[in-house]
C-alpha cells in the first residue's frame, strides 16, 4: 500500500505484517517550490505539537537546497554560527518553531522566534481552515516578514475558502491529492499554489516494480497540475504547460509498464 502524507502515522498498525506500507512525503517538493521565493531567515513553524516532525522534514529539505546551491557557486560549504558560507552567507540556515495553546486557549504560544523572518507554516491537510488561520494571525501579529502555509491535503471543507482567502499569506501551497472547486473570479486563486504529488508517486512505483526511473522524473521539483491558480505569470503559464506534457508522458510510460518490466527482467 502507498499513501501520501497519512494523517496520523499509527495507521500503519491496522496492516498486517504480510502488508507494506509506504507513506510518501511532498515536503521536498514544497521546499523546492519555496526555495525559488528568495526565502529570508526562513523559519519553518509546526502548528501544533504533534507536527514537528514535518516541520523538521522541511526545514532539513530547504538546508540541504541552501548548502547546494552554495556549493554550485563556491564549492564545499562549512556550516559556522548557523550561517551558510559562500553566496548564502548573509542567509541564516532554516529554524524550527512551534505554536501552542497557551492556558487560557485564547491565544498561541511561539517557541521560537519570527520577527522578521519568512515563516512557513506546514501541516498535513486543510480542512476548515481555522488551525491555519489561528497560526497565520499568530505569526503576523509576532513580526513575520512574510508568512507561506503549506498543506499536503487541499480537503478545503465548508467555509474553509472564505477563511483562506482573507488570510495574510503570501501563498498557500498544497497538492493535488484531492480535486478543489474554486469559482473562477475568487481571490484565494491570487494565492494558492498547487504543485502535483504525481512524480513523488510514480517515482516510488518505479523503484517498487524494479523498473529503470526516467532521468526526468524527479520527486523534489514542484509539477504544477492542470487545476492551478488563474492569475500566473507567463512563465508559471509556460512551466505548468511543460510539466503537463511531462505528466501525460508518464502516464503513457505507465500504461506500458507490464511490458517494461517484462523486457526488463527478460521474461516471456
Amino acid at each position: 500500500v502507498v499513501t501520501v502524507d497519512v494523517h496520523c502515522g499509527q495507521i500503519a498498525g491496522f496492516f498486517p505484517p504480510s502488508c507494506c506500507l509506504d507513506n510518501l512525503s511532498c515536503m521536498p517538493a514544497a521546499a523546492s517550490f519555496l526555495w525559488q521565493q528568495g526565502l529570508t531567515q526562513p523559519v519553518v513553524v509546526a502548528p501544533h505539537a504533534t507536527g514537528v516532525t514535518r516541520a523538521k522534514e522541511m526545514c532539513d529539505a530547504l538546508t540541504e537546497l541552501m548548502l547546494t546551491a552554495a556549493e554550485r557557486q563556491t564549492g564545499p560549504t562549512h556550516m559556522s554560527e548557523g550561517h551558510a558560507a559562500g553566496p548564502c552567507s548573509s542567509a541564516h540556515i532554516p529554524t524550527i518553531a512551534m505554536l501552542l495553546p497557551s492556558a487560557t486557549h485564547r491565544k498561541l504560544e511561539l517557541i521560537g522566534e519570527v520577527q522578521g523572518c519568512d515563516a512557513i507554516i506546514v501541516d498535513d491537510l486543510i480542512d476548515s481552515g481555522k488551525s491555519i488561520t489561528r497560526s497565520v494571525r499568530e505569526l503576523v501579529s509576532r513580526g513575520a516578514a512574510r508568512v507561506f502555509a503549506v498543506a499536503t491535503h487541499a480537503v478545503f471543507s465548508r467555509g474553509a475558502i472564505e477563511r483562506l482567502s482573507d488570510l495574510d499569506t503570501e501563498a498557500i501551497i498544497v497538492t493535488n491529492t484531492l480535486p478543489v472547486a474554486i469559482p473562477k473570479d475568487h481571490p484565494l486563486r491570487r494565492k494558492l499554489r498547487f504543485i502535483s504529488a504525481a512524480p513523488v508517486i510514480a517515482h516510488h512505483v518505479c523503484s517498487l516494480e524494479g523498473i529503470p526511473i526516467p532521468e526526468s522524473l524527479d520527486p523534489t521539483m514542484p509539477k504544477f497540475p492542470l487545476h492551478g491558480p488563474a492569475a500566473v505569470s507567463k512563465s508559471e503559464a509556460g512551466q505548468a504547460e511543460q510539466v503537463i506534457m511531462d505528466e501525460m508522458t508518464m502516464f503513457a510510460e505507465f500504461s506500458q509498464l507490464e511490458l517494461r518490466r517484462s523486457s526488463f527482467t527478460g521474461s516471456e
